[in-house]
């Protein structure tokens, strides 16, 4: 018998949706999509803690992350 070959890894979109307070900046904006295999959790913790940020939350191939929600309040 042959062995198997390895399962190709599976990549996921990721996108983070960005609420801003700042003036100077859109109220709102999406990241462009990351393809990765874990979510981008550098990309995460650079974005809430920008002071600027209001909230965010990481959609997973379009379906929003219960883990991945920030509100600065």
């Amino acid at each position: 018998m042959k062995p198997f070959p390895p399962r190709p890894r599976r990549l996921r979109g990721y996108r983070i949706h960005i609420f801003r307070g700042a003036r100077h900046q859109p109220p709102s904006v999406t990241t462009p999509t990351m393809w990765r295999e874990q979510p981008p959790v550098v990309e995460w913790e650079r974005i809430i803690a920008d002071p600027a940020t209001r909230a965010a939350y990481m959609l997973r191939s379009g379906r929003k992350m219960k883990h991945f929600h920030f509100a600065r309040k």
